[in-house]
């Protein structure tokens, strides 16, 4: 996950606007870049954006967050604060009963909203090198494409973030489902790890 979401930064954020404005220079990098300082570069990236939760800049992300809370809390009916206690218990009934990990989903949904804030830097990158571009020569021909890749990005940017926006809202409604269907299970399972805590 982490070279992947790293791979995506370099490839939209710094490799594609270089190829485009400054190809001479792409092409002395890559010829003195080996294939595992590039790979090492996209893990190091890929961390550094997992660690930062870069995700989380989704848009409505932590106030759909609250609110997945707030209906774990209804559901078991338990502080909102104690919420985050029942995932452990209630990702194993999920791993238990489904096909797809969620460890896995969520790893999904994190890469797509990690490309998605990777094209969204990659917009603004473009944005300063085409106004650079304007100022100095004015408006031609040859910024024609860049205006069109700064549409697209922007479009693909609101896309990615949407997809992985209702890939999350419906692992929730699963979540919700296996929580409803052992509840008392989950209340027994928590109140007895409490328990070995304090022992």
């Amino acid at each position: 996950r982490y070279s992947l979401t790293g791979l995506n930064f370099i490839l939209f954020v710094l490799l594609l606007p270089a190829i485009y404005f400054a190809p001479n220079l792409i092409k002395d990098l890559v010829s003195e870049t080996s294939v595992l300082t590039i790979l090492l570069f996209s893990i190091a990236i890929g961390y550094l954006m997992d660690m930062l939760k870069v995700y989380q800049f989704a848009p409505n992300f932590n106030k759909n967050k609250a609110k997945f809370r707030k209906q774990i809390s209804d559901l078991l009916e338990i502080p909102v604060e104690h919420a985050g206690s029942y995932f452990s218990i209630t990702s194993k009934m999920w791993d238990e009963n489904s096909t797809h990990n969620l460890e896995r989903r969520r790893a999904e949904w994190v890469l797509i909203l990690h490309t998605a804030a990777a094209l969204f830097i990659s917009l603004f990158v473009w944005i300063c090198l085409v106004f650079n571009d304007y100022l100095q020569i004015g408006f031609s021909k040859s910024l024609y494409v860049p205006v069109l890749i700064i549409i697209a990005t922007f479009l693909l940017t609101i896309r990615l973030y949407r997809v992985a926006l209702r890939e999350i809202a419906k692992d929730n409604r699963e979540f919700l489902l296996i929580m409803s269907a052992n509840k008392k299970k989950l209340k027994d399972a928590w109140r007895f790890s409490e328990k070995s805590k304090s022992n």
